[in-house]
Parts: C-alpha cells; sequence; structure tokens
C-alpha cells in the first residue's frame, strides 16, 4: 500500500535485514493477530493512517528518504491494475469465457488482456520505480484497447455520453473526467476541453473531439500513477 514494506524486500526477513520500523512492525503484528488475522481489516487501519492519506506533493526541494513517511510517493501501477482501469473507465466487456472471472480453472485468460499484458509488463523493479518503455507508452497510445476504447462506434461510455439528449458539452467532459480520474475538472480544464469540443477539433466533429479528450485523459501519468 505505501509501495515499499518495513522489511524490503518483503519476503527477506532475517537479522541481515532489520525492519524500517521495528516497533510498528510489532505493533501491526500484535493488532493483527488480536483480531483474528483480519486481513480487511489490516487494510482498513493502514489506509486510515495519515501517513497513507498524505499527498505525494513535496513541501521541500531537499531529497527527503520515503520511509520517513513525510509524503506518500508516487506508484507506478501493475499491468493487471492498468488493465482494470482501463476496463472500468472504459466499460469494454471482457471477452466471454468459462467460469465466473477473467481465468478460468484451465487457465484460459481473457485473450484481450494476455495481449495487453504482454505488451506492457514491465522488468521487475520496485512499486515507486515507475519505469516504461516504448512498448508501453504505443500500447496507451495507439493499443488495440485504446482504440477500442476512444471509438465513438464502440466505446459503451462515449455511446452513452454523446447520445445523451439532456447532457451539455461541460457535463459530458465532467463525466470523462470522473469515470478516468474520479474527480471534477478544474475550471481551467474544463474551459479548454469545452472549447475543443465545441470546436470539432481538427475532423471538425464534436463526437470525434470528445473522443479525443478521453483518448488524453486515459494517457495522462494521472491515470497510470497512483500518487
Amino acid at each position: 500500500m505505501f509501495g515499499y514494506g518495513l522489511v524490503d524486500p518483503v519476503d527477506d526477513f532475517g537479522e541481515h535485514n532489520e525492519p524500517s520500523h521495528p516497533e510498528l512492525l510489532d505493533e501491526l503484528t500484535a493488532d493483527f493477530a488480536t483480531n483474528g488475522f483480519d486481513v480487511r481489516r489490516l487494510f482498513r487501519v493502514l489506509a486510515n493512517t495519515k501517513a497513507y492519506q498524505l499527498s505525494s506533493e513535496w513541501s521541500s526541494t531537499a531529497e527527503v528518504d520515503p520511509r520517513l513517511l513525510s509524503r506518500m510517493p508516487v506508484k507506478s501501477l501493475t499491468a493487471e491494475q492498468i488493465f482494470d482501469c482501463l476496463q472500468m473507465a472504459t466499460g469494454i466487456r471482457q471477452a466471454a469465457l468459462p467460469g465466473r472471472s477473467n481465468v478460468a480453472f484451465n487457465g484460459r485468460v481473457d485473450p484481450r488482456k494476455a495481449a495487453f499484458l504482454a505488451k506492457f509488463e514491465a522488468p521487475a523493479q520496485g512499486l515507486t520505480e515507475f519505469q516504461s518503455g516504448i512498448p508501453q507508452a504505443l500500447t496507451m497510445m495507439n493499443g488495440a484497447m485504446i482504440a477500442d476504447a476512444t471509438d465513438v462506434t464502440k466505446s459503451d461510455l462515449l455511446i452513452a455520453v454523446i447520445d445523451s439528449p439532456f447532457m451539455s458539452t461541460p457535463q459530458r467532459v465532467e463525466t470523462l473526467f470522473l469515470a478516468t480520474l474520479s474527480r471534477k475538472p478544474r475550471d481551467d480544464e474544463r474551459a479548454k476541453f469545452v472549447r475543443y469540443v465545441e470546436s470539432g477539433g481538427p475532423n471538425n466533429d464534436s463526437s470525434k473531439a470528445l473522443a479525443d479528450v478521453f483518448w488524453a485523459l486515459l494517457n495522462s501519468s494521472e491515470f497510470i500513477l497512483n500518487h
């Protein structure tokens, strides 16, 4: 949840690798055991701490060890998390497969997800050491999943937003922000994107201009990073 463990790497406990906060580790251990090893409760406890709710914004230009918990470090999403976020934001349906999830008991996976992960999975790295390259960037810019998600004839979200007779352009832009970034646009963002959509963009087509806005949001660092 914080991008690194109290013991790092998390599977290397021992005298040679002391925890960064031994008292905290002991306290969490005792609380975890006392409450019946309830993992959901442990997540809830950590999420409600001041440390977890800190901003990633720096208050000083000095280099600060992230283990001091003075700010929340920016963390890259895993390839699977990015896929799930894309699926949630865009409304793209999973490919129909046996079983109730994308992974069946026989090991088969959603072929679209498998193709995405094959291109997007990064080499081994720490969760706070974001690395990306040309294959990952191209997958987000013009991969098949993104192309379908921003196609005004295929994207469930875009179709719903464009076809709604009760939504104004500002409301359509706000809906895309909420779907992708889980927040409303700032006044300057709203004004810029509304102006772009109403101008029709390079194709003089407001629907395609709205799809352009959606593409830009999906390719923003705010969407792809946990900050």
